[in-house]
Parts: C-alpha cells; structure tokens; sequence
C-alpha cells in the first residue's frame, strides 16, 4: 500500500488532526520516512519524545534512519533551553535530518528555546526544509500566555511567510480547538483523523469554510467521529484531492504506540550517527551564542568596573598639587578606555543581539560608577597627548560623553518614527496612515508602550487602535506582550 499523499502535497503545508490514538503521528511518521528516503532535509520538533523509533527498523532488530536525536532521553547530542540559536545555525546550514526532543523540559524552559530556535531558523534557512511540528499547540497555542506571544509569532512567520525561505510545515495536534486559528488556517492539506470534540470538529469547520467546499465539509464532519485507528479523510483542495484512505503501516519502529499492562521498556538497535563534524560545528555556534549572550556581556561589564576600583584603591599619594593633575589626568584615561571596552561590548550585541540591545546599552551606560583614582607621580608621564585629545574639551568629561550618546539615539528614533509616519515604507509597500501612526509611536518607546498611551498619542479609539496594532503585529512589525506594544527590528531604517 502506497502512502496516500502525493509528494505535490507533502511540498506545501500540511495539518495532522485527530484524538489521541487515532494514528495522527503514525501517519505523519510514514511521510516523514517519505522524506528521508529522498535524502531531503527534515527537523522535527518532538515535546513528545517518540520520534527516535526513526533511527529503528519495524521490529526494532536493526538500523533505521541516520537522524541526529538533540536531547531526550535517547539523545545524540544534549541541549540546554539555552541551545535554541545554535541548533537553528546547524539545522538551517547543514544537510543532517534532525529530532529535536524536548520532552525533559519545563514549560518555561521549552518555550525559551523555541522562541530563538525558530527566530534564528526562519531568519538563517533558505533551501528546502520539512519543518515537522508534533503537538503544535504547545508552539502556537490558541490562548496565549504572556511569555509564548513571541514563540507564536515566530510560528505565524514560518506558516505564513516561510515559503519563500524553503519551509515546508506540518502541523500535528489532537487538539485542533486548542492551534492558533492564524496558523492552521495556512495548511494548504487537511488530514482529518478521528475527533469527536464538538470544538475540534468546529476548529475542522472552520478550516473547510475558508479553503474547501462547505457541503462536501458537513458530510466530513459527520463521519470523522466514526473513523477507525489509521483512518482519515485527506483533503488537498487547491490538488482537487478529498479521499478517506487507510494509511500503511511504516518501516521504522512505532515508539508513538501505548504499552501493554506489564511491558517492558523496548531495547531497540539504532543507527550509529557520525557525530565528529556534527558535534565540532554545533559546539562552535554553541559558543558564539554564548559568548554573545546578554547576561555574560553583563557579567563582563561588571568585572570591568570591578578592576577600575581595584586598581585605584591601592596607591599612595604624592603631593596634592601632583594628586590633583594626576587624579584627572588618569580619570580621563580611564573613562577612554572603559568608554572604548564597553563600545566593543555594545558592538557585538547590535550585530548578534538586535532585539536586546537597547536595555544592554541603557543598562551599561548607568551601572558605570568610578570612585576618585589617587595617582602617583610615575602615572604623570602616561597620561599622553592622546587622552587629552581624545576627551571632550575643558567641561562634561565623562558625563556629556554620555549625554551625547543618549542625546543620539534620541533623535535617531525620533528621526526613524518621523519617518515611519510620514511614508510608511516597509516590506515593499506601504503603511496606511492609521498604521504608521501607531508604528511611529511605538518606535519612539524602545522598551514597549502602553496600548492607553498609544490611544492619547494618536487620538485614535480603542477598537480602532488594536485594529491597527494587529494588523502590524501581522506584518511581524510590532509584538505585543500584555497591555505592552513594542516595535520589533523590522521597522524600516532608512
């Protein structure tokens, strides 16, 4: 028996729906062992922990598919909720088919690593890629918690917008009711397994009445609570496809399979994985993401100012008249130089960090506190030319250094929100003016803005307002956390 989906449709994205234990993942695990066998690229994020019985045969006797297991306990190689950016660099550069177990995480945990594992993959991937999604209300929830608003953002992205960059999406839930609307609503195929939730059969509904035929869906609708284990209608409308199909039994080992009372655990033979150049190429990207993480480069600053006080509380003093000249002298040197330490740290966050960087900066600029320096007589001589030339004229010092700076990226906002009211241009087209209002306004508050806020600022009413924060939450140019709105790095610079 051939699996009853064409590859025309395994191309585009696809849903998996059904209760538990109607054969949803088994079914997907036969498209998926479709894929592998093609050599095409596949990553499957797994909060389930059954997707390894791939790298097993049927019987569990012998070698399945090569594919690298990241976490779980039957992990290849383990993660951290903090290794979400590196997988995205290997997944997104790499040929290797991946399962992505998340199964041991705390909720927080595996919502921290696939907010950045999905915004650096969507940002990186460009060729080919089936990004299978088991469980995938847990990504793009329907009811959406203040920490999971940027997770589903990311997944909106791919759903919506990946196409373009090679994503292939399958989507796989028992709990249609339960997937962002937003989400399902762009699988192109519907593989309807047996529901007999009165919400999940509306969610069905729902997805019929804006792709398919609506008549066709009552008598789908019907029978879905009817169906048997492996059963399901298929339904590709843009294919002309609408079939009830058996799916056939899969090759590899069915992990997804309830045990039997008194059981004992399976001792499966797995594929042996080359992990030299997997493991050296993950452990680089893993270290690029720590080196750039905010908490470490925090850290960093802090050990800075630690050796200033360190190194000014230990010499003794010279006459005061030389005290004098030195004290300032060396303070001005020393301003130069946690000035330039903190310009590199700064640096590195707005070329890896974008999304952070303003609290980093705004953070690092008012933590630095110098106590006096005393200076001795042989610190006179290195105070040179350069230090006095590189300093601000005769008053401000330090402080109008940083004035300045805070002064700048002031205006550079106003400057960008001015222009974002006034063209709109963004993405290729243009903002209406009720849009660009908002957006503008956004813009000027780098740390997010009150909704409240929003409306005296541009005077627009409440419906009107969220309105427009949607829409532009749409087009990935806000994100809303709470009652909080806050401009995202794809508002225009120029």
């Amino acid at each position: 028996m051939s699996y009853p989906i064409p590859d025309a449709a395994l191309a585009e994205p696809l849903a998996f729906v059904g209760r538990t234990g109607s054969g949803k993942t088994f079914s997907a695990k036969g498209g998926a062992e479709r894929i592998l066998r093609d050599g095409a690229r596949v990553c499957i994020l797994d909060p389930t922990g059954v997707w390894y019985g791939l790298k097993s045969n049927a019987k569990g006797t012998g070698p399945g598919f090569p594919i690298v297991v990241f976490g779980g306990d039957h992990a290849d190689v383990p993660i951290t909720d903090t290794s979400g950016a590196a997988l995205a660099e290997l997944v997104a550069t790499k040929n290797v088919p991946v399962i992505i177990d998340l199964s041991e995480f705390t909720i927080g945990g595996r919502t921290r690593f696939a907010t950045k594992f999905l915004e650096d993959l969507y940002r990186r991937n460009r060729g080919a890629l089936t990004l299978i999604v088991d469980e995938a209300d847990v990504f793009a929830p329907q009811r959406v918690q203040p920490d999971e608003s940027v997770m589903l953002s990311r997944m909106e992205q791919i759903c919506r917008r990946g196409r373009v960059r090679g994503f292939r999406p399958w989507l796989i839930t028992q709990r249609p009711a339960s997937l962002n609307k937003n989400v399902l609503s762009q699988a192109n195929t519907l593989v309807a397994m047996q529901l007999t939730s009165p919400q999940d059969r509306k969610a069905i509904g729902a997805w019929i009445e804006g792709q398919a035929d609506i008549e066709r869906g009552k008598e789908v609708l019907a029978e879905l609570p009817r169906l048997k284990r492996g059963e399901a209608f298929v339904w590709a409308p843009t294919h002309v496809i609408l079939e009830r199909v058996k799916f056939p039994a899969i090759s590899t080992y069915d992990t997804g399979r309830a045990p039997v009372a008194g059981e004992a655990a399976p001792v499966l033979k797995l594929a042996e994985i080359d992990l030299t150049s997997i493991g050296e190429s993950f452990k680089a990207a893993e270290a690029e993401a720590a080196a750039n993480d905010p908490k470490r480069l925090r850290a960093r600053i802090a050990e800075l100012e630690r050796d200033a006080r360190r190194a000014n509380t230990t010499l003794p003093g010279p006459s005061i008249k030389d005290l004098e000249n030195e004290r300032n002298a060396g303070r001005r040197e020393m301003h130069i130089a946690m000035t330039e330490a903190i310009a590199q740290v700064i640096g590195r966050i707005q070329s890896k960090l974008m999304d952070a960087v303003q609290g980093v900066i705004k953070e690092a600029i008012h933590s630095i506190k110098l106590p006096p320096s005393v200076w001795t007589p042989d610190a006179k001589s290195q105070a040179s030319k350069r230090v006095a030339d590189a300093m601000p004229v005769a008053s401000g010092g330090m402080d109008a250094v940083i004035n300045r700076e805070i002064r700048r990226q002031e205006d550079m906002h106003r400057a960008r929100a001015l222009r974002a009211a006034g063209n709109g241009a963004t993405h290729g087209g243009d903002l209406p003016r009720g849009e660009a209002a908002i957006l503008a306004a956004c813009i000027q508050y780098p740390d997010g803005v009150q909704r409240r806020t929003l409306s005296i600022l541009t005077s627009f009413k409440r419906s009107t307002r969220d309105a427009y924060i949607q829409r532009l939450r749409e087009r990935g140019l806000v994100e809303t956390t709470g009652d909080r709105v806050t401009a995202t790095a794809g508002w225009p610079d120029d």
